[in-house]
């Protein structure tokens, strides 16, 4: 999630976390995936194979993922790509996505882009989780954790 404002509300009418899911929707359509790594490079790539336009923005100054993927949405003449820029805000228009409003972290601009469709595909940082797990979720004398969805047991090394 990117937590900005309407986000929640957004989902299933522009917005997605799910190109597989929720791809055929957007046919010859305009898109956006947020995030630079394998999860959206991946989902940009199916994108690019049924969307208008493929519009990938990532917060850094270089995307993540795998050189392959990179390469292959390189060769696209319907992708491109903005770095160092993030999603501050979310347009709608009778209740639909039609334009969000993005923030380039060097110098500050702002811009408002149109599109029919954003696909979110960033993921947590899962070092940082295991390095504070205890925190979040609390562990027994075994090094089991307890989840309370369908009682599932982990362990935690």
């Amino acid at each position: 999630h990117l937590g900005v404002p309407k986000e929640n509300e957004m989902v299933g009418a522009g917005v997605s976390y799910c190109a597989t899911c929720d791809g055929a929707f957007f046919r010859n359509l305009d898109v956006a995936v947020i995030g630079g790594g394998n999860t959206a490079l991946q989902e940009a790539v199916m994108l690019s194979d049924i969307c208008k336009n493929v519009t990938v923005i990532q917060n850094l100054p270089y995307m993540t993922g795998e050189k392959r993927l990179l390469a292959i949405l390189e060769k696209k003449n319907n992708v491109n790509m903005i770095f160092n820029t993030v999603v501050t805000e979310l347009e709608a228009n009778n209740g639909e996505l039609c334009a969000i409003k993005i923030k380039n972290n060097e110098n500050g601009e702002e811009s408002r882009f149109a599109l029919d469709g954003m696909f979110i595909a960033i993921v947590i940082n899962t070092i940082m989780l295991s390095k504070n797990i205890d925190n979040v979720i609390p562990r027994n004398s075994l090094n089991f954790c307890f989840f309370s969805f369908f009682s599932s047991f982990l362990f935690w090394s």
